[in-house]
């Protein structure tokens, strides 16, 4: 098993509830789909505050107060 960031956990569960009018053809039931909405939603700012401290032109002591 490799393991991967979670971020890009994130993103592939974000591109799936996008096209869920496409996939929801293979979903069995929407419970899947509620999962992927409710993970989607937790981790959407954690993703966002991931993104923010990892830029390069920004010092991170003057982020943490803004993303707090």
């Amino acid at each position: 098993m490799v393991d991967t960031r979670w971020n890009s956990t994130y993103l592939m569960l974000e591109c799936l509830h996008e096209q869920n009018e496409a996939v929801s053809a293979d979903l069995p039931n929407s419970q899947e789909l509620n999962l992927i909405v409710g993970y989607v939603t937790i981790l959407q700012p954690l993703f966002l505050a991931t993104k923010e401290l990892c830029r390069e032109n920004v010092p991170i002591l003057l982020m943490v107060q803004p993303i707090l």
